[in-house]
């Protein structure tokens, strides 16, 4: 998750408007992630489900964190 917050903030950089609904998914998760004392699967799949987004939102705006 923190690698996917740090990518989101750079693609924000890059395109404010993916960058931005990106951020507030993220900000959202995180808060979630910080309440929650046990993980639901809803929540992991979630996670993943915003992992793979983060991914394609680089790839689209040919950003890469290597």
């Amino acid at each position: 998750m923190n690698w996917d917050a740090q990518d989101t903030g750079m693609i924000r950089l890059r395109n404010a408007e993916i960058g931005g609904k990106l951020q507030i998914r993220c900000t959202a998760l995180w808060k979630e992630v910080g309440n929650a004392t046990e993980p639901t699967e809803d929540l992991i799949n979630r996670l993943t489900v915003f992992h793979n987004d983060v991914e394609k939102a680089a790839k689209k705006l040919d950003y890469t964190n290597e």
